[in-house]
């Protein structure tokens, strides 16, 4: 039987955990399947919520960094971390 992390986590609790994180180191955080696919976030700036991530030219940088993320644990690494591609001008 197949899974998604979804059935195996609960996403409430990873969602409080990574906000207490952010909060303590103000370091921007997010938990993505490995489809890219945004789970919880927490510390996110309203610059790319609101703006980047609705624009569809940016929307695919934002596409192209969760997919990063995603592809290195599909190779097998335990985790993964990235400079979203928007932060780079």
């Amino acid at each position: 039987m197949k899974y998604a992390i979804t059935d195996l986590i609960d996403i409430e609790r990873i969602n409080s955990l990574l906000q207490r994180f952010s909060d303590i180191t103000n370091i921007t955080t997010a938990l993505n399947d490995v489809d890219g696919n945004i789970l919880t976030r927490a510390a996110w700036r309203s610059m790319c919520i609101d703006f980047h991530r609705k624009n569809p030219e940016s929307s695919e940088n934002c596409r192209i960094s969760d997919s990063v993320l995603s592809q290195n644990l599909k190779l097998g690494r335990k985790h993964s971390i990235s400079k979203c591609l928007e932060a780079i001008f």
